[in-house]
């Protein structure tokens, strides 16, 4: 999925073993992107 306004990737991915979380990856970019939670969400 893409974050309004940024081109950066981020990837969600289950668990793949029981009692692991949810992971979450961003992709790097040249500047940052500041967000809160709910805009996360």
């Amino acid at each position: 999925m893409r974050l309004p306004n940024s081109p950066t990737e981020i990837y969600i991915e289950p668990p793949t073993q029981p009692g692991e979380e949810w992971t979450v990856t961003f992709e790097p970019r040249v500047d940052y992107v500041r967000l809160g939670a709910v805009a996360v969400r």
